[in-house]
């Protein structure tokens, strides 16, 4: 699938008759529902394994929902409901943003899916030192004797025609996971015809987040940010190193891939420079890692060059070690909106914030 993504961006950048760009856009629509349901279930698999660290900070509710809000909007209207938004202004709250985000975000998406001409309300209440946010939808609602089982994993009461655009009833599950790891209570209430309601309970802070993050657009190919930096990628994969310099190379980088270690200082050696960047696989051959990988590159050139270590492990010791390792991770399969962004925050961060 990581690779697939990766040609399928490859094609959406080339050159197409009308109906390869139709057929392209089924392939993108397929390989987007595969991914979503085999990162649910990787999902599921480091909340089990514990291995998802809880990095709590300032954040605002507000962007947090607008941006969800952001993301869901054309898919409620394509069902003919409406999503809409009834918030308190600056609210903050101290949390994982990135956890708080998924957790609101499957609520919402659980709503939208199993609303049909309906409504969706997102709306906040508040009082002296906490704050309530619910998530309402005016969908099918879920029987009283079926409430208890609705975050339980593969858990599907509206769906008897198993529609894969709906998932594989992993949402709520992951939900309830999260709330676990974050610390956010949840609490549902559902009547069948009528509707669901979801309200999770947030301690209050009056202090604005001071967000240093730089949040990029995905900017034009004619104004890259990417443009002549040059990447070196690390894979043992054949094909995720093609899909890699397609992409890369029509976001105007200088692509260097290599299978191994040796292979990417002897090619990156050609070019008398230093590398702007190393993307590396966490498992390459012969039991060596994207670790050892990135630290030889680095001892090679005498330099702390920035790095990202990708994987698709979920084994609990795996994930430790990777995490360990203290380099930005992410997670196979990897779509190209989020690589890019990643790349480019990574290249244009400060200096100091380079090297972890």
């Amino acid at each position: 699938l990581h690779a697939q993504g990766l040609f399928i961006t490859g094609l959406e950048y080339s050159e197409l008759s009308l109906e390869a760009k139709i057929l392209t856009h089924k392939i993108k629509t397929s390989n987007n529902v595969l991914t979503a349901l085999l990162n649910d279930l990787l999902d599921i698999s480091r909340l089990d394994a514990k291995q998802t660290e809880y990095k709590p900070n300032n954040v605002s509710l507000n962007s947090i929902v607008n941006k969800i809000n952001l993301q869901y909007f054309d898919a409620a209207a394509e069902k003919e409901s409406e999503l809409k938004l009834d918030l308190h202004d600056n609210l903050y709250i101290y949390t994982d943003e990135s956890l708080l985000t998924r957790m609101i975000g499957n609520l919402v998406d659980n709503a939208v899916k199993f609303t049909d001409k309906g409504k969706i309300t997102i709306s906040t209440d508040i009082n002296s030192d906490s704050i309530l946010l619910t998530i309402a939808d005016t969908g099918k609602g879920i029987l009283e004797d079926q409430q208890q089982n609705i975050f339980t994993e593969f858990t599907q009461l509206n769906n008897p025609e198993r529609d894969r655009e709906k998932g594989l009833g992993l949402g709520l599950a992951i939900v309830k996971r999260i709330s676990q790891v974050i610390n956010v209570p949840i609490n549902m209430q559902s009547k069948y015809g009528v509707g669901t309601t979801f309200t999770l309970t947030f301690k209050r802070i009056f202090e604005e987040p001071q967000n240093n993050k730089i949040t990029n657009t995905i900017s034009s190919n004619t104004n890259s940010l990417l443009k002549d930096k040059t990447i070196v990628v690390i894979d043992d994969d054949v094909e995720i190193l093609d899909g890699m310099e397609i992409i890369l190379s029509q976001w105007l980088t200088n692509v260097i891939t290599a299978e191994n270690v040796q292979q990417a200082i002897k090619k990156v050696a050609k070019f008398d420079l230093i590398p702007d960047l190393i993307i590396s696989d966490f498992r390459l051959r012969k039991g060596k890692t994207g670790i050892e990988a990135i630290n030889q590159l680095r001892t090679r050139f005498n330099h702390p060059i920035a790095a990202i270590l990708i994987t698709g492990d979920t084994a609990s010791q795996k994930l430790k070690i990777a995490q360990k390792a203290d380099l930005a991770l992410l997670y196979k399969p990897i779509d190209s909106k989020t690589l890019r962004l990643t790349l480019e925050s990574i290249l244009h961060a400060e200096p100091d914030s380079l090297i972890k």
